[in-house]
């Protein structure tokens, strides 16, 4: 019985790290883990966006707005406020999340931050690919 259990903690001892957390901020986690400077996302008011949650905050310095959605219709509903609510923004962009997760991820550069757009291409690519995974 101590062998098995002795096996058992050590194998558990190789297991290591934080259980991975879901919804929006399991979505953040995916982009720091991806590389992306991840900053200062807060609960966000989610009626503008026919959202069911929100959360705020920057990836790569850029503004940052994460929405989860309880069905396609809110997603198309959110995804039009999501495109007003860029405005004036010099570069901007609306992502879908693929799959069952419901989720648009809004960047919007008002601060000019990404000016190549390469910045937008990889969060783009990393919020694109986690989903996939899930």
């Amino acid at each position: 019985m101590r062998r098995a259990l002795l096996a058992l903690a050590l194998l558990c001892a190789g297991c290591g790290g934080h259980p991975k957390r879901a919804g929006l901020e399991g979505i953040e986690d995916a982009l720091a883990g991806a590389g992306l400077h991840v900053e200062g996302f807060a609960d966000s008011e989610p009626r503008a966006l026919a959202a069911t949650r929100c959360r705020a905050g920057r990836i790569e310095r850029i503004q940052a707005l994460l929405c989860s959605y309880a069905t396609d219709d809110a997603v198309r509903h959110g995804r039009r406020a999501a495109e007003a609510f860029l405005g004036d923004a010099p570069t901007g962009v609306v992502l879908e999340r693929p799959g069952a997760e419901r989720a648009l991820l809004v960047l919007a550069d008002r601060d000019r931050a990404d000016r190549s757009g390469r910045a937008l291409q990889k969060i783009a690519r990393a919020f694109r690919a986690d989903g996939a995974k899930r």
